[in-house]
């Protein structure tokens, strides 16, 4: 219900969310987990850590060399 409240809420914050640009996590974060467990080994905390920094690095790439690109195209 938090949610939905704050979906509507008109706050700055919450607005100006998405101005640099729309990063969807789910779609690099599995490969780069994976990567990552295969190659370092990792501990779960380090691994959380590692994969969510690459994981925004490579959805920002993405969305700004891509995403935002093909949507002229709509």
């Amino acid at each position: 219900m938090f949610i939905i409240v704050l979906g509507y809420t008109a706050l700055k914050v919450v607005k100006d969310f998405g101005i640099l640009g729309d990063v969807s996590y789910g779609i690099y974060s599995f490969f780069i987990q994976q990567l990552l467990m295969w190659i370092f080994k990792l501990k779960t905390i380090n691994l959380s850590v590692y994969a969510l920094l690459l994981s925004i690095v490579f959805e920002y790439l993405s969305w700004f060399l891509v995403e935002k690109r093909e949507l002229r195209y709509k």
